[in-house]
């Protein structure tokens, strides 16, 4: 105890273990930062698909009966139509301005954040008065350092 007394009771020793303090906690910082930021691209990108593929599935639906799709989407409010990626990515491709699937995919597949094609989601939960828009998204990234499918 005596030891790490007189240690910090040295101004030069008090302030070199001030900064590495310091830079220990920048470097943490950072790190979690990149490491959020990159799952975090890849949730906003799998939303604007997710509204793509939505807009596209409700044009289909809108050649119903308006009150036959209304009731075909109020049925899953609360349990949600889920979509996978792979899925996701077909009928999207080329919509929009959006790219094939195949380079849709490889934004879900590069250095150190492969993703399950079938794992990672969408779910839709459909509100009223069930329009092109009127929508709630969930995302469900599975993504990490495995090999895709």
């Amino acid at each position: 105890m005596e030891k790490i007394k007189e240690f910090f009771n040295n101004k030069r020793n008090r302030f070199i273990s001030i900064g590495v303090g310091v830079v220990a906690l920048i470097i943490i910082v950072v790190v979690i930062v990149l490491s959020g930021s990159k799952g975090n691209k890849l949730e906003k990108r799998l939303l604007e698909l997710g509204r793509v593929y939505y807009k596209k599935y409700y044009s289909f639906l809108a050649k119903d009966d308006k009150k036959e799709r209304d009731k075909f989407l109020s049925k899953y409010t609360e349990i949600g139509i889920k979509v996978d990626l792979e899925n996701l990515s077909r009928t999207v491709a080329n919509t929009e301005g959006l790219p094939s699937s195949e380079e849709i995919l490889k934004d879900f597949n590069k250095k150190g954040n492969k993703c399950n094609y079938l794992t990672t989601k969408v779910i839709f939960y459909p509100q009223e008065p069930y329009g092109d828009e009127d929508i709630k998204m969930e995302v469900n990234l599975d993504c990490g350092n495995k090999t895709e499918k």
